[in-house]
Formats: C-alpha cells, sequence, structure tokens
C-alpha cells in the first residue's frame, strides 16, 4: 500500500528546484543559510519564501511545483493545510491566494485534501491565528 501524508504545509513545501525557479539560482541555499537556528530561524525562512510568492505567476508556479512533488509521492491520501490569510502581510491577496488552488484542486492526486487554515500571519503570535474559520473555497474537495 503507498504510504500516506497527513500534515503537509503547502507554504512550507517549496522545494530547492521551485525557490530557485521563483528567485535567482541560488535562493533555496541563500534562504537556508540565513535561516539559523529555532523556531524564529524557522519563520524567518518561511518568511523569505512567502516573499517569493508575491503574484499570481510565481503562486502558480509554486503550485506546480507541489502538485508534481504530490503526484511523484504516489501517495495514498494528503492532507494539506494551506493558509491564505498570510499572504496579506507580504503583499499578495489573501483573496488570490485562495482562488488559484480552489480553481486548480483538481490538477492533485485523487486523495488530497486542502484544509484551509484561518492563520493570519507569520511571526510572533502567528500560532493565535484568525476567527476560527476556514475561508470557503467554494467547492470542497472529497
Amino acid at each position: 500500500m503507498p504510504p500516506a501524508d497527513f500534515h503537509l504545509h503547502f507554504e512550507g513545501c517549496l522545494f530547492p528546484e521551485t525557490l530557485d525557479a521563483l528567485g535567482a539560482k541560488g535562493t533555496a541555499s541563500t534562504l537556508a543559510l540565513q535561516r539559523g537556528g529555532g523556531l524564529a530561524g524557522f519563520l524567518e525562512c518561511l518568511r523569505g519564501q512567502l516573499m517569493l510568492l508575491k503574484t499570481d505567476e510565481a503562486f502558480n508556479r509554486a503550485f506546480d511545483g507541489f502538485r508534481d512533488y504530490l503526484q511523484e509521492q504516489n501517495l495514498a491520501r494528503a492532507e494539506v493545510f494551506f493558509s491564505p490569510l498570510i499572504y496579506d502581510r507580504i503583499g499578495y491577496s489573501a483573496r488570490s491566494a485562495l482562488e488559484i488552488p480552489a480553481a486548480r484542486w483538481r490538477e492533485l492526486p485523487a486523495n488530497t485534501v486542502l484544509i484551509f487554515a484561518p492563520v493570519r500571519h507569520v511571526g510572533p503570535g502567528s500560532a493565535e491565528g484568525g476567527n476560527g474559520q476556514a475561508p470557503s473555497a467554494g467547492e470542497a474537495k472529497p
């Protein structure tokens, strides 16, 4: 039986090839070197990755890379957490960040579940989340 991955984060699954395609060659290495340690280092690296997703074109390229990763893994099931509200904090529309995966979810492997999480920002206090209600994607994927 193929493996399952029950806790993936779209924002945390930008792979080196995708980061380099969105930024410049070596972007992934630069972000890794700047990371530092602990939670603060992780959040700084994540913020650097998110800063690359400030256009629809970049967001679609990141979605392509994530889709390809899921297909290559041949997972029996994948639960993918996605936090559209954090994009407002980096200058990209949370609405666009929500609309792209909502429009393209059928491209993901059949047993992929998108879970829209209401986290509002990256950094200290980010775990506070939003109002506890996930944004509606229109049509829920089974």
